[in-house]
């Protein structure tokens, strides 16, 4: 796609839907390979498998054009890593639940400790996609930072996460 669109697929919803299902896929094989949680490849399929039906679904039409603010080159790292990022902490997120909801002491921590494994090095890859972002701004527009609906949720969720890791740090 990235040759016959002649640009990084990333432009539209329907391309930022593969990036993600590809991450999903990807995020689902680590958390196996790493902790052996069989739930989570089935879980991690069918989501892939839902993102690409809904581009089947609802197909876009790929312009090979990109608005200027979109050619610079903090844009593609900037985006994958977000797409992976959210997709670890996807993962961290439905172990956390899976773990809490068996009620077994073992069992929870293991999945505890394993969520927040994938919560730190998600959030490592969210700091990195928003430093990128932040470069890739200044770039193109100019300024660092805007305020916009975006930028501002990026950041909320970035600072949850990062309340999560020091109240999981320091009040077990």
């Amino acid at each position: 796609m990235w040759i016959s669109l002649r640009r990084p697929p990333l432009r539209t919803m329907g391309e930022t839907r593969l990036w993600y299902s590809f991450f999903a896929g990807v995020s689902g094989l680590f958390t196996y390979l790493r902790w052996r949680y069989k739930w989570i490849l089935s879980f991690s399929t069918v989501l892939s498998t839902v993102f690409i039906i809904l581009n089947i679904a609802k197909p876009e039409i790929h312009d090979q054009t990109l608005m200027p603010a979109l050619q610079s080159g903090w844009f593609i790292p900037h985006v994958t890593v977000y797409m992976f990022s959210y997709s670890l902490l996807g993962c961290a997120f439905l172990i956390a639940l899976f773990g809490l909801l068996r009620r077994k002491d073992t069992a929870t921590s293991e999945m505890l400790n394993s969520a927040d494994t994938l919560i730190y090095i998600g959030t490592a890859f969210l700091t990195f996609g928003m430093l990128s972002g932040a470069i890739w701004a200044k770039q193109a527009w100019g300024h660092f930072w805007n305020w916009d609906p975006k930028e501002t949720w990026a950041l909320i969720t970035w600072l949850v996460y990062l309340l999560y890791m020091h109240l999981r740090i320091y009040r077990r």
